[in-house]
């Protein structure tokens, strides 16, 4: 007898050799491939004819993938995403389009889970790239690690009892987000990589954010300190630990050019060594503050007419702050409604008889007079039991939920629950995804996919019995 698989060859054969009358009909463009097949996977239109999905066959656009109870797939998107299909998921390619200027993939989650690592489109469209939707909450993915889980029933909660409940422990990851934003914001991590943050986006130690001219960005730590970054500015948060059990709370931002609009939080009550801001020549003690500092370097003097001296400028609106420099002797304490100065490249500090022009007509707004929630941008449930809906958590990037309820935002270490009208941040990632003995999808590309013997034992499959493997003859 011959297979379904058999005749689909034959007649693709008799179509090819057949002479056509008319033009040919263009394919369909491939939008990715499976890397990884194990156990029964079917792909196909919503609706229409399915096949057999095997190692190495194709996606297109509007394919829904589906897998067996005892089966996993790594699906390949031409981007660079990565993403492992659960066993017994629905998951489908709704829209994919990389040929227009500004790139996009929705795709929908509709049953089970996913661990994905997102690719090119994430990083170049930050705003909408990729976007995951499931029944309870609308996803937007920016540049991200993560994993997506639909718990029905209590099988999630069955799982948190096995692993013992609680996900991994630690200090939080985000030291602040994005609350308002003009412009382009970069971002480079401390080991090198590079993202584009939008609003709400989360902001980590040792990151160096850029703003573009003209624009700003403010940004809440979760000490309840504010910063407005003004257009043209370069800073980095250079340390930040707050609620560390390791550490003391204590704070070092460096503004390395570029102006700085700066409300001291819970850090600096400790004393002006708790929280200290550091420019290439000066460096500023905060107490219960509200400061405004700008740096010129000495290589843009004269650059344009009516450049401010090279140095190092501060005006304090609120409390008092105590001015210094990095290369000379000298520290000069300056009250609200004064100024100070630190010229470079060395010279004591010094103080200005009256307030510069420049950062009296400041287009960026003060840090104070932009409204901020921080209990909804850091609060976070600790819960012991998991009800039914969506669960996402991040292991690097940024993740958006939105649903009836809001919207919430995700950065490293943080997860989150979309249930029916409601969106909660968790404290940390539940134990049934930190531990998950599913394969990320990276494990395909380091070679360890293969290694699944504890994976198939789990499933009731015997590592010795490749009757599972599904392979493209």
């Amino acid at each position: 007898m011959i297979s379904p698989r058999t005749l689909l060859r034959l007649l693709l054969l008799l179509a090819c050799a057949w002479p056509l009358s008319g033009p040919a009909a263009a394919a369909p463009e491939p939008v990715g491939e499976a890397g990884f097949v194990r156990g029964a996977v079917t792909a196909g239109p919503e609706g229409g004819e399915t096949r057999f999905l095997a190692r190495g066959e194709p996606l297109f656009e509007g394919d829904v993938v589906t897998t067996g109870p005892e089966s996993i797939a790594i699906l390949l998107l031409a981007d660079g995403a990565r993403l492992t299909l659960r066993p017994d998921s629905i998951f489908a390619l709704d829209a994919y389009d990389r040929h227009r200027e500004r790139p996009s993939a929705w795709l929908r989650l509709l049953k089970g889970g996913i661990r994905a690592a997102s690719g090119l489109f994430a990083k170049e469209n930050p705003e909408s790239g990729f976007t995951l939707e499931t029944p309870t909450a609308v996803c937007g993915i920016r540049g991200t690690d993560f994993d997506a889980r639909i718990c029905e029933g209590g099988d999630c909660d069955e799982e948190a009892r096995r692993e013992g409940i609680r996900g991994e422990a630690g200090p939080p990851a985000v030291a602040a987000r994005v609350v308002r934003l003009e412009g382009r914001l970069r971002a480079e991590a401390g080991d090198g990589s590079e993202r584009t943050l939008v609003e709400g986006g989360p902001v980590y130690r040792k990151d160096t954010l850029t703003t573009d001219p003209g624009g700003y960005a403010v940004l809440a730590f979760r000490d309840r300190s504010r910063v407005t970054l003004q257009g043209g500015s370069r800073f980095q948060v250079a340390r930040f630990a707050f609620q560390d059990p390791r550490k003391e709370d204590s704070v070092l931002l460096r503004l390395l050019h570029g102006g700085l609009r700066v409300l001291s939080g819970l850090t600096a009550r400790k004393g002006p060594e708790a929280f200290r801001i550091e420019t290439p020549t000066a460096a500023c003690g905060v107490r219960g503050t509200g400061v405004d500092l700008f740096h010129q370097p000495p290589e843009t003097t004269g650059r344009a007419s009516g450049a401010p001296q090279p140095g190092t400028y501060g005006h304090v609106w609120d409390g008092a702050v105590e001015l210094s420099s990095l290369r000379a002797a000298g520290t000069l304490t300056i009250q609200a409604g004064r100024a100070g100065f630190v010229p470079a490249p060395t010279g004591p500090p010094e103080r200005l008889p009256r307030i510069p022009g420049f950062m009296r007509q400041n287009p960026a707004p003060r840090p104070d007079r932009v409204p901020v929630d921080p209990g909804a941008l850091f609060g976070a449930a600790d819960w012991e039991t998991f009800p039914p809906g969506l669960y996402v958590s991040v292991y690097n990037g940024h993740v958006s939920m939105e649903n009836a309820a809001g919207l919430l935002h995700l950065g490293r270490g943080e997860a989150g629950h979309a249930g029916a009208g409601t969106l909660t941040r968790l404290g940390r990632p539940p134990a049934f995804q930190v531990n998950d003995p599913v394969p990320r999808p990276e494990a395909l590309k380091q070679g360890e996919v293969p290694v699944l013997g504890s994976i198939l034992e789990s499933f009731g499959l015997s590592p010795a019995d490749r009757s599972y493997e599904c392979e493209v003859q």
